[in-house]
């Protein structure tokens, strides 16, 4: 069994939310935690690199046994590898950051004018459950004759890390749990995605960021992945209930 924390998960180790004792006390003594470079991407895009990098590689290190996940193709391997050594690797690795960002589409449209053409309210879009929305959307969809949503995934690509980014696009630019728009929130939306992405190779997905985890559940349904996708609190209250 794999589990994979989400970067919010990291910080509340890290401020003293939640030991890490406590937190894979959680799972059986076989559940594998692990990390991948969306870790490290998400980390270097941070201030005060010089305090935070050697505090994030101990959690890390403590929190996965420097159990690594990284794309081979179309599929996710794992490997034992030193966060620090990931570190360095895209460090220097300067067009990878260009690469990541020019996958952030901008949607700089009117999207608020649009979603109203469409009938959309943000509001209603949230309320919805996450294994419904597709079918909610294709519906609104239709009526424009605009491609359904399902297959405007399938025409982004044919990877799952592609569809996932576009799930996770799409969903935004609709109204589902939409991030909140600052400077950063675009490229914070890619790294849920990539979170989401790599969770999908593990049993069980926790973050404490629900616009994050709503999107996540809708891709995994979409997507037919078997990843639970639970908050902190969630967990505490499922393993109270075991």
């Amino acid at each position: 069994m794999r589990a994979y924390l989400d970067s919010n998960i990291l910080i509340s180790i890290e401020e003293g939310e939640i030991k890490i004792i406590e937190l894979t006390g959680m799972f059986s003594t076989e559940t594998q935690f692990v990390y991948s470079y969306a870790h490290i991407q998400e980390l270097l895009e941070a201030s005060d690199l010089e305090s935070l990098i050697p505090r994030r590689t101990q959690t890390l290190k403590n929190v996965t046994n420097n159990f690594y996940e990284y794309p081979d193709g179309f599929t996710i391997e794992f490997k034992n590898q030193d966060p620090n050594s990931v570190i360095k690797f895209y460090q220097n690795l300067k067009v990878l950051n260009y690469q990541l960002r020019s996958t952030v589409q901008s949607f700089d449209i009117e999207r608020d004018s649009l979603l109203n053409k469409l009938g959309i309210s943000k509001i209603e879009m949230n309320n919805i459950h996450p294994d419904e929305v597709v079918s909610q959307l294709n519906e609104i969809l239709d009526k424009q004759f605009i491609p359904n949503f399902q297959t405007m995934i399938e025409m982004s690509g044919t990877s799952k890390r592609e569809q996932i980014v576009s799930i996770f696009n799409f969903l935004d630019f609709l109204g589902y749990w939409t991030d909140k728009p600052n400077n950063k929130s675009k490229m914070a939306r890619i790294y849920d995605a990539s979170h989401t992405y790599f969770s999908s190779a593990c049993d069980f997905f926790i973050s404490n960021d629900k616009r994050a985890r709503n999107k996540a559940k809708v891709a995994f349904h979409m997507l037919n992945i078997q990843t639970k996708v639970l908050s902190l609190k969630e967990l505490l209250e499922l393993k109270a209930r075991e």
